[in-house]
C-alpha cells in the first residue's frame, strides 16, 4: 500500500560542473566536534574557495568531505553557536578532527514585556525588507530523504539554478537530479517537499486571514510574545537569541520561532520555526491515521558576495509523525528530511521566470536521465554509513529513476 502526502504550506547547479575534468587527486575528509563536550556539530559550514562547490556542510554526524581543485587547500569552519576555525589541509590521507569552541553565553536582565527582543527583531525584519529588491542568481544543492521506522524509503537529490534576495528563495529551476523510491507496503511518497524550502520567507508584511500565524511578521506583536532568551558573544559581536511564542488569540496552527539577531548590525543570522499538531497533510483517511506531527525548519543567512544584503545560506527541514496503517494493522514512525545549500551567488538585475508550481519535484526530475558516475563525485553533503548503504541498495535494485507514482 502506498500513501501519498500532499503538502500545503504558507500558501543549484550550473552546467559548468558537468564539464569538470576528472583530474582531481582525492578528497579531504573530516569531523567537526564541540570542544567542550566532544559531541559532533551538525550542519557547520565548510567554506573553501579552492574547492569544487565552494566547500560543503557537515552532515548530521558532524562529518564532511570536500574536493579541492589542487593538493593543498585553506578552509574556514563556522557555526552560529561557535567561534570560527580556520586551517590548511595538506594530507588527504588524514581524517581531520576540528574542535570548535562554543560561543560565550550571557543571560539577559529581566525585561518588562520583552521590549528589547521585539525591538531587535522588528529592526532585523525591517532591514531585510529594505534590501529585498536586490536580487542574486546562483547555484544550489537540494537533498531529501524519507524513512519509515529505521528503513530509508526514498532519496531525492538535485542541483538547482536559484534566484535569491533577502526575502528568501525567489526562483527555483532544476538543472539535474536523481530520485529513488523503495517499493513496499507502508511508505510515504513526498512529491513536492521542497515547497518548505521554496515558499518560506524571511519576513512577511501582514497576517492573512485564515492562515496560520508566522512569527517573522511585521505585525508579530499582534499574536506573539517576544523575549530574549540569552546573548551569545562570538566573533567580536553579540547575538541575541529571541523566542517568539503564539499568544491566546493567535490563529490555529501558528508557528513558534527561535531567532538569532546581531544586536549591533540588526542582521538576522538564523531562525528556526516549529509547528506541532495539524500540519495540513492530506492522507487517505480510510487507510492511514496520523498523530504526533511535528515540523521544523532552520533557515541560515549570510552576507551576499557584494556585501549589499543578506541572502539565504542554507535551509533544512524535517517533519516527523506516527502513522497507523489501517489495512496493514501496523504502526510506524515516519520522517522526511531535507537540506538545501547555496553554493554560489552573484548580483543580477533580473531573476527570470520561476518554475511552474504545477509541476512537482518528481515531475521535473523524471525528465532527467540518471547518471550514477556523476553522483559519486563532488558530494556537498557527506553520506553517513547508513546513507551509503541506502544508496548502494537503491542502485543494486535499480530503484533510481524507475519509480511509479500510481
Amino acid at each position: 500500500m502506498k500513501a501519498t502526502i500532499l503538502l500545503a504550506l504558507l500558501a543549484l547547479f550550473s552546467p559548468s560542473l558537468f564539464s569538470q575534468e576528472d583530474s582531481i587527486a582525492t578528497s579531504f575528509n573530516g569531523m567537526v566536534m564541540d570542544a567542550d563536550s566532544g559531541e559532533p556539530v551538525p550542519y557547520a559550514t565548510i567554506a573553501c574557495p579552492g574547492c569544487y562547490n565552494g566547500g560543503a556542510i557537515t552532515n548530521g554526524a558532524g562529518q564532511f568531505e570536500i574536493w579541492p581543485k589542487g593538493y593543498g587547500v585553506a578552509i574556514n569552519i563556522s557555526h552560529i553557536l561557535y567561534e570560527d576555525y580556520a586551517l590548511n589541509l595538506t594530507d588527504p590521507a588524514k581524517i581531520v578532527q576540528v574542535k570548535l569552541s562554543p560561543a560565550k553565553i550571557e543571560l539577559p536582565l529581566v525585561e518588562v514585556n520583552g521590549s528589547k527582543g521585539l525591538r531587535f527583531l522588528s529592526g532585523a525584519l525591517g532591514k531585510l525588507k529594505s534590501t529585498s529588491g536586490i536580487f542574486f542568481k546562483g547555484r544550489g544543492y537540494y537533498r531529501q530523504t524519507s524513512q519509515v521506522d529505521d528503513r530509508y524509503t526514498s532519496l531525492l537529490e538535485s542541483f538547482i539554478d536559484v534566484g535569491l534576495s533577502s526575502e528568501g528563495v525567489m526562483r527555483w529551476e532544476m538543472e539535474t537530479g536523481r530520485f529513488a523510491i523503495s517499493p513496499g507496503d507502508g511508505w510515504m511518497n513526498i512529491y513536492n517537499f521542497s515547497v518548505y524550502t521554496r515558499k518560506i520567507k524571511t519576513f512577511v508584511e501582514a497576517y492573512e486571514k485564515g492562515r496560520a500565524g508566522y512569527p517573522l511578521n511585521m505585525e508579530l506583536q499582534k499574536f506573539y510574545a517576544v523575549d530574549v532568551e540569552k546573548y551569545l558573544k562570538s566573533q567580536n559581536r553579540t547575538i541575541a537569541i529571541i523566542n517568539c511564542f503564539p499568544q491566546d488569540g493567535a490563529p490555529e496552527g501558528s508557528y513558534s520561532a527561535k531567532v538569532y539577531v546581531d544586536t549591533t548590525t540588526l542582521d538576522l543570522l538564523e531562525f528556526t520555526i516549529l509547528s506541532a499538531g495539524d500540519l495540513e497533510l492530506t492522507f487517505d483517511k480510510d487507510k492511514v491515521s496520523t498523530s504526533n506531527e511535528v515540523h521544523e525548519v532552520t533557515y541560515r543567512m549570510k552576507r551576499s558576495s557584494d556585501n549589499s544584503s543578506l541572502v539565504p545560506a542554507s535551509i533544512s527541514s524535517v517533519i516527523t509523525l506516527d502513522a497507523v496503517w489501517l489495512e496493514l494493522d501496523k504502526t510506524s514512525s515516519n520522517e522526511v528530511r531535507s537540506t538545501f545549500v547555496v553554493l554560489e551567488e552573484m548580483p543580477t538585475r533580473r531573476l527570470g521566470k520561476d518554475r511552474s508550481d504545477g509541476e512537482s519535484d518528481y515531475d521535473l526530475i523524471r525528465k532527467i536521465k540518471y547518471k550514477p558516475r556523476f553522483w559519486r563525485k563532488y558530494p556537498v553533503l557527506k553520506n553517513t554509513p547508513l546513507e551509503v548503504q541506502m544508496i548502494e541498495d537503491f542502485e543494486k535494485n535499480k530503484y533510481f529513476g524507475t519509480a511509479s507514482f500510481d
